[in-house]
Protein backbone atom coordinates (compact mmCIF):
# COMPACT_ATOMS: atom_id res chain seq x y z
CA UNK A 1 0.00 0.00 0.00
CA UNK A 2 2.99 2.51 0.95
CA UNK A 3 6.59 2.54 1.85
CA UNK A 4 5.53 4.99 4.88
CA UNK A 5 6.88 2.55 7.66
CA UNK A 6 7.45 5.20 10.26
CA UNK A 7 3.48 5.62 10.26
CA UNK A 8 3.47 2.11 11.63
CA UNK A 9 4.82 3.41 14.93
CA UNK A 10 2.90 5.24 17.46
CA UNK A 11 4.41 3.59 20.70
CA UNK A 12 6.63 6.64 21.65
CA UNK A 13 2.99 9.45 21.52
CA UNK A 14 2.81 11.03 24.75
CA UNK A 15 -0.57 12.31 26.30
CA UNK A 16 -0.71 14.46 29.61
CA UNK A 17 -4.24 15.39 29.53
CA UNK A 18 -7.47 13.79 28.18
CA UNK A 19 -9.43 15.01 25.29
CA UNK A 20 -11.94 16.51 27.48
CA UNK A 21 -9.34 18.58 28.85
CA UNK A 22 -7.39 19.43 25.94
CA UNK A 23 -8.96 22.42 24.23
CA UNK A 24 -9.77 24.54 27.35
CA UNK A 25 -6.13 24.30 28.29
CA UNK A 26 -5.25 25.47 24.45
CA UNK A 27 -7.40 28.40 24.96
CA UNK A 28 -5.56 28.56 28.23
CA UNK A 29 -1.67 29.20 26.37
CA UNK A 30 -2.53 32.37 25.37
CA UNK A 31 -2.41 33.80 29.12
CA UNK A 32 -0.67 30.75 30.86
CA UNK A 33 3.19 31.11 30.44
CA UNK A 34 4.47 27.77 31.80
CA UNK A 35 1.89 26.33 29.52
CA UNK A 36 4.07 23.98 27.35
CA UNK A 37 5.32 22.27 30.39
CA UNK A 38 2.18 21.52 31.78
CA UNK A 39 0.29 20.35 28.90
CA UNK A 40 3.06 19.49 26.40
CA UNK A 41 5.52 16.30 26.43
CA UNK A 42 8.97 15.91 26.03
CA UNK A 43 10.30 13.81 23.46
CA UNK A 44 13.52 13.06 22.19
CA UNK A 45 14.55 14.69 18.72
CA UNK A 46 17.74 13.48 17.61
CA UNK A 47 21.44 12.07 18.62
CA UNK A 48 24.35 13.36 17.98
CA UNK A 49 25.78 10.65 15.60
CA UNK A 50 29.43 11.53 16.67
CA UNK A 51 28.82 11.84 20.16
CA UNK A 52 25.16 10.48 20.62
CA UNK A 53 24.12 13.01 23.02
CA UNK A 54 20.13 14.20 22.79
CA UNK A 55 18.84 15.98 21.14
CA UNK A 56 14.76 16.59 23.32
CA UNK A 57 12.35 19.23 23.84
CA UNK A 58 8.81 20.31 24.31
CA UNK A 59 6.36 19.40 22.00
CA UNK A 60 2.89 19.45 21.45
CA UNK A 61 1.62 16.73 19.23
CA UNK A 62 -2.34 16.49 20.92
CA UNK A 63 -2.96 18.48 17.43
CA UNK A 64 -1.93 20.38 14.82
CA UNK A 65 -2.40 23.78 16.43
CA UNK A 66 1.50 24.64 16.98
CA UNK A 67 2.36 23.57 13.70
CA UNK A 68 1.17 26.11 11.85
CA UNK A 69 4.14 27.36 9.77
CA UNK A 70 3.48 30.41 7.42
CA UNK A 71 7.85 30.51 7.45
CA UNK A 72 11.06 28.75 7.46
CA UNK A 73 11.91 29.12 11.54
CA UNK A 74 15.35 29.64 11.92
CA UNK A 75 16.51 26.09 12.80
CA UNK A 76 17.19 26.80 16.30
CA UNK A 77 14.70 24.58 18.07
CA UNK A 78 12.21 21.98 16.99
CA UNK A 79 9.74 22.77 20.09
CA UNK A 80 9.22 24.85 22.63
CA UNK A 81 12.84 27.03 22.43
CA UNK A 82 13.12 27.43 26.30
CA UNK A 83 12.98 24.06 27.13
CA UNK A 84 14.65 22.38 23.94
CA UNK A 85 17.94 21.26 25.25
CA UNK A 86 20.47 20.70 21.92
CA UNK A 87 23.03 18.44 23.86
CA UNK A 88 26.47 19.00 22.46
CA UNK A 89 28.66 21.06 20.66
CA UNK A 90 28.43 19.27 17.19
CA UNK A 91 24.82 20.82 16.65
CA UNK A 92 24.05 23.11 13.82
CA UNK A 93 20.38 23.39 12.67
CA UNK A 94 16.89 21.61 12.74
CA UNK A 95 14.54 21.74 10.39
CA UNK A 96 11.28 20.79 11.11
CA UNK A 97 8.27 19.63 8.47
CA UNK A 98 4.78 18.69 8.83
CA UNK A 99 2.65 16.31 6.87
CA UNK A 100 -0.74 15.92 6.46
CA UNK A 101 -0.54 12.41 5.07
CA UNK A 102 -3.12 12.98 2.74
CA UNK A 103 -5.77 13.99 5.97
CA UNK A 104 -8.02 17.20 5.75
CA UNK A 105 -7.27 19.40 8.72
CA UNK A 106 -11.14 19.95 9.51
CA UNK A 107 -10.49 21.11 13.21
CA UNK A 108 -8.81 24.09 12.06
CA UNK A 109 -10.38 27.24 9.90
CA UNK A 110 -6.89 28.18 8.38
CA UNK A 111 -3.69 26.24 8.49
CA UNK A 112 -0.53 26.71 6.35
CA UNK A 113 2.37 24.50 5.71
CA UNK A 114 5.79 25.74 4.38
CA UNK A 115 7.61 22.47 4.61
CA UNK A 116 5.70 19.29 4.04
CA UNK A 117 7.93 16.94 2.27
CA UNK A 118 10.99 16.14 4.38
CA UNK A 119 14.01 16.40 2.50
CA UNK A 120 18.14 17.25 3.86
CA UNK A 121 20.34 20.71 2.62
CA UNK A 122 23.28 18.57 0.26
CA UNK A 123 25.53 21.96 1.66
CA UNK A 124 25.33 21.17 5.07
CA UNK A 125 26.66 17.66 4.49
CA UNK A 126 29.76 17.92 3.19
CA UNK A 127 33.03 15.37 3.89
CA UNK A 128 34.94 18.35 5.39
CA UNK A 129 34.23 19.17 7.94
CA UNK A 130 32.75 15.60 8.86
CA UNK A 131 29.33 16.09 9.05
CA UNK A 132 25.59 13.94 9.06
CA UNK A 133 21.88 14.71 9.28
CA UNK A 134 19.62 12.53 11.92
CA UNK A 135 15.87 12.01 10.73
CA UNK A 136 12.78 11.52 13.38
CA UNK A 137 9.28 11.32 13.28
CA UNK A 138 6.34 12.26 15.97
CA UNK A 139 2.63 11.63 15.02
CA UNK A 140 0.47 14.31 15.88
CA UNK A 141 -2.80 13.18 16.34
CA UNK A 142 -6.90 15.21 16.94
CA UNK A 143 -9.95 14.86 18.83
CA UNK A 144 -12.19 12.39 17.17
CA UNK A 145 -15.46 10.52 18.73
CA UNK A 146 -16.53 7.05 18.58
CA UNK A 147 -17.93 6.98 15.22
CA UNK A 148 -14.84 9.60 14.00
CA UNK A 149 -16.55 12.77 14.16
CA UNK A 150 -13.63 15.70 14.38
CA UNK A 151 -13.81 18.29 17.16
CA UNK A 152 -13.49 21.55 15.57
CA UNK A 153 -11.13 23.44 18.07
CA UNK A 154 -11.64 26.57 16.46
CA UNK A 155 -15.69 26.21 16.49
CA UNK A 156 -15.81 23.51 19.52
CA UNK A 157 -18.10 21.33 17.83
CA UNK A 158 -17.57 18.21 16.40
CA UNK A 159 -17.71 18.44 12.13
CA UNK A 160 -17.69 15.83 9.79
CA UNK A 161 -14.26 14.56 8.03
CA UNK A 162 -13.74 15.60 4.78
CA UNK A 163 -12.15 12.40 3.00
CA UNK A 164 -9.28 13.67 1.20
CA UNK A 165 -7.36 16.94 0.14
CA UNK A 166 -8.60 18.38 -3.32
CA UNK A 167 -6.82 21.32 -4.51
CA UNK A 168 -8.91 24.56 -4.63
CA UNK A 169 -7.23 26.77 -7.40
CA UNK A 170 -9.99 29.45 -7.51
CA UNK A 171 -8.97 30.13 -3.91
CA UNK A 172 -12.21 31.12 -2.99
CA UNK A 173 -12.24 32.71 0.81
CA UNK A 174 -14.56 33.81 3.24
CA UNK A 175 -13.90 35.06 7.07
CA UNK A 176 -12.69 32.18 9.15
CA UNK A 177 -15.36 31.18 12.80
CA UNK A 178 -13.50 31.27 15.87
CA UNK A 179 -15.45 30.56 19.25
CA UNK A 180 -14.65 29.78 22.84
CA UNK A 181 -14.56 26.69 24.69
CA UNK A 182 -16.82 28.35 26.90
CA UNK A 183 -19.58 28.13 24.16
CA UNK A 184 -19.39 24.50 23.91
CA UNK A 185 -23.11 22.95 24.08
CA UNK A 186 -23.71 20.39 26.75
CA UNK A 187 -24.28 17.76 23.39
CA UNK A 188 -20.65 18.40 22.66
CA UNK A 189 -19.31 18.26 25.76
CA UNK A 190 -20.39 14.87 26.61
CA UNK A 191 -19.27 13.64 23.57
CA UNK A 192 -15.80 15.32 23.88
CA UNK A 193 -15.82 13.42 27.25
CA UNK A 194 -15.61 10.09 25.56
CA UNK A 195 -13.73 10.92 22.75
CA UNK A 196 -10.15 10.52 21.70
CA UNK A 197 -6.59 11.33 20.71
CA UNK A 198 -6.36 10.02 17.24
CA UNK A 199 -3.00 10.15 14.87
CA UNK A 200 -3.25 11.71 11.59
CA UNK A 201 -0.63 13.80 10.99
CA UNK A 202 3.35 13.30 10.95
CA UNK A 203 5.66 15.93 12.35
CA UNK A 204 9.43 15.34 11.11
CA UNK A 205 12.55 16.79 12.78
CA UNK A 206 16.05 16.60 10.67
CA UNK A 207 18.88 17.76 12.61
CA UNK A 208 22.46 18.59 11.22
CA UNK A 209 25.73 17.82 12.93
CA UNK A 210 29.53 18.36 11.78
CA UNK A 211 32.36 17.97 13.70
CA UNK A 212 33.24 21.36 13.09
CA UNK A 213 29.92 23.57 13.26
CA UNK A 214 32.00 26.89 12.93
CA UNK A 215 33.65 25.95 9.43
CA UNK A 216 30.65 24.40 8.30
CA UNK A 217 29.00 27.97 8.68
CA UNK A 218 31.77 29.58 7.15
CA UNK A 219 32.08 27.75 4.38
CA UNK A 220 28.12 27.70 3.84
CA UNK A 221 28.35 31.97 4.08
CA UNK A 222 31.54 31.59 1.30
CA UNK A 223 29.44 29.07 -0.97
CA UNK A 224 25.75 30.52 -0.67
CA UNK A 225 25.04 33.22 0.70
CA UNK A 226 25.83 36.85 -0.56
CA UNK A 227 28.37 39.16 0.44
CA UNK A 228 25.90 41.46 2.50
CA UNK A 229 24.76 38.28 4.57
CA UNK A 230 28.51 37.21 4.61
CA UNK A 231 29.38 40.77 6.51
CA UNK A 232 26.22 40.32 9.29
CA UNK A 233 27.67 39.86 12.30
CA UNK A 234 24.60 38.21 13.56
CA UNK A 235 24.78 35.46 11.01
CA UNK A 236 24.49 31.91 12.31
CA UNK A 237 23.61 28.42 10.35
CA UNK A 238 20.20 28.87 11.89
CA UNK A 239 19.87 31.16 9.48
CA UNK A 240 17.83 29.29 6.98
CA UNK A 241 15.92 31.35 5.54
CA UNK A 242 17.49 32.06 2.33
CA UNK A 243 18.29 28.65 0.93
CA UNK A 244 16.01 26.13 3.12
CA UNK A 245 12.77 26.42 0.96
CA UNK A 246 11.50 23.57 -0.71
CA UNK A 247 11.49 25.27 -4.06
CA UNK A 248 15.29 26.37 -3.65
CA UNK A 249 15.81 22.80 -2.61
CA UNK A 250 13.80 21.82 -5.64
CA UNK A 251 15.36 23.70 -8.35
CA UNK A 252 19.35 23.89 -6.90
CA UNK A 253 19.81 20.56 -5.36
CA UNK A 254 16.65 18.16 -6.08
CA UNK A 255 18.59 15.36 -4.86
CA UNK A 256 17.91 16.52 -1.38
CA UNK A 257 14.74 14.87 -1.29
CA UNK A 258 16.39 11.39 -2.39
CA UNK A 259 16.73 10.45 1.56
CA UNK A 260 17.08 6.47 0.88
CA UNK A 261 20.68 7.52 -1.04
CA UNK A 262 21.51 9.74 1.65
CA UNK A 263 21.32 7.16 3.95
CA UNK A 264 23.12 5.07 1.64
CA UNK A 265 25.97 7.53 1.77
CA UNK A 266 26.01 7.18 5.68
CA UNK A 267 25.00 11.07 5.47
CA UNK A 268 21.42 10.33 6.72
CA UNK A 269 20.66 8.37 9.92
CA UNK A 270 17.52 7.90 11.94
CA UNK A 271 16.42 6.92 15.48
CA UNK A 272 15.28 3.40 15.80
CA UNK A 273 11.12 3.27 15.68
CA UNK A 274 10.89 -0.18 16.83
CA UNK A 275 13.13 0.50 20.29
CA UNK A 276 11.52 2.11 22.82
CA UNK A 277 14.71 4.01 23.53
CA UNK A 278 14.89 5.10 20.14
CA UNK A 279 18.64 4.34 19.27
CA UNK A 280 20.47 5.80 16.49
CA UNK A 281 20.45 3.86 13.33
CA UNK A 282 22.58 4.23 10.07
CA UNK A 283 21.78 1.01 8.59
CA UNK A 284 20.71 -1.87 7.67
CA UNK A 285 19.39 0.11 4.50
CA UNK A 286 16.44 -1.90 4.09
CA UNK A 287 15.03 -0.85 7.71
CA UNK A 288 15.20 3.00 6.39
CA UNK A 289 11.45 4.16 7.47
CA UNK A 290 11.33 7.14 5.27
CA UNK A 291 11.22 5.94 1.61
CA UNK A 292 8.41 8.14 0.88
CA UNK A 293 6.33 10.39 1.89
CA UNK A 294 2.80 11.69 0.96
CA UNK A 295 3.12 14.63 -1.54
CA UNK A 296 0.79 16.69 -3.78
CA UNK A 297 0.81 17.17 -7.23
CA UNK A 298 1.67 20.00 -9.07
CA UNK A 299 5.00 20.96 -7.33
CA UNK A 300 3.98 22.73 -4.37
CA UNK A 301 5.69 25.05 -2.50
CA UNK A 302 3.60 26.88 0.51
CA UNK A 303 0.53 25.25 1.27
CA UNK A 304 -2.49 26.87 2.44
CA UNK A 305 -5.99 25.40 3.79
CA UNK A 306 -8.79 27.39 4.21
CA UNK A 307 -12.41 25.91 5.10
CA UNK A 308 -12.31 21.99 3.56
CA UNK A 309 -10.18 23.72 0.37
CA UNK A 310 -6.13 23.60 -0.40
CA UNK A 311 -4.59 26.29 -2.15
CA UNK A 312 -0.63 26.50 -2.57
CA UNK A 313 1.92 28.88 -3.57
CA UNK A 314 5.40 28.61 -4.92
CA UNK A 315 4.13 26.58 -8.07
CA UNK A 316 6.51 26.59 -10.86
CA UNK A 317 6.16 25.29 -14.24
CA UNK A 318 9.14 25.47 -16.25
CA UNK A 319 10.83 28.08 -13.42
CA UNK A 320 7.73 30.27 -14.39
CA UNK A 321 6.23 31.45 -11.05
CA UNK A 322 2.35 30.42 -11.44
Amino acid sequence: MTNRRYLQYEQHAQFLCTPAEYPSLLEARRVKVDWYQAVCPHYLISRCPICDAEHSGTVDTHSIDSWNMSVVYGGSCFGHEESEKIGCQHFVCVQQFFNLEGIVPVEREEFEIVLHRPFVMPFYLPDSPSSAAVIHSLPIHRIEDQQGSVYSLDLQTFVDPIPDIRPNLERKWSPPQYKSFEQITPEDRERLASARFVRRYTAFAVTYYSENPKQLISDYVDRQITPQAAADPDFTAADLRSMASTEEIKHHHPKGFDLPQWAAKGKLHWLDLEQPDLPLKSEPFDQFPYNEFFDLPGNPGSLRYHKGLFSWAGMRTQDKEL
